[in-house]
C-alpha cells in the first residue's frame, strides 16, 4: 500500500488520507482476521466485512464511501502492477449500500 501512496500523483493531505484509510483496514485486518498475512489473502468477503463494521460503528456514509474509494484504488494499483502474483482485486466488486435519504413528513 506504501508504494501505491508514494507512487500518486495526489496532493500530501491526499495521501495523508489514503494512508489513513490504509492503516485502518490493515489494523482492523489484524484484529479481526489475524490469520490473514499477506493482501493476497485478503477477499472481497473481508472488505464488505469492514465496510459492516463501520457501518455498524456508526460512520457517516460518506465517510465508509471515502474509505472503500482509497481502498479501491489501491487494490486496482496492485492488481495492475504485479499481474505476476496473481492478486484478486477484493474491492473491484464490493458496492456500498446506496444512502437511505431521509423520510419527509407533512406538516
Amino acid at each position: 500500500m506504501v508504494e501505491c501512496i508514494k507512487a500518486s500523483r495526489a496532493n500530501e493531505s491526499t495521501k495523508q488520507a489514503y494512508r489513513a484509510a490504509a492503516n485502518r483496514f490493515l489494523d482492523w485486518a489484524a484484529r479481526r482476521r489475524p490469520q490473514l498475512s499477506r493482501w493476497k489473502e485478503l477477499r472481497p468477503r473481508h472488505l464488505n466485512l469492514f465496510v459492516r463494521d463501520l457501518e455498524a460503528e456508526g460512520r457517516a456514509h460518506d465517510t465508509i464511501r471515502l474509505y472503500l474509494l482509497r481502498l479501491k484504488s489501491t487494490s486496482g494499483y496492485i492488481c495492475q502492477n504485479y499481474p505476476e502474483e496473481d492478486y484478486v482485486d477484493i474491492a473491484r466488486s464490493v458496492k456500498l449500500p446506496k444512502q437511505q435519504s431521509p423520510i419527509e413528513t407533512e406538516v
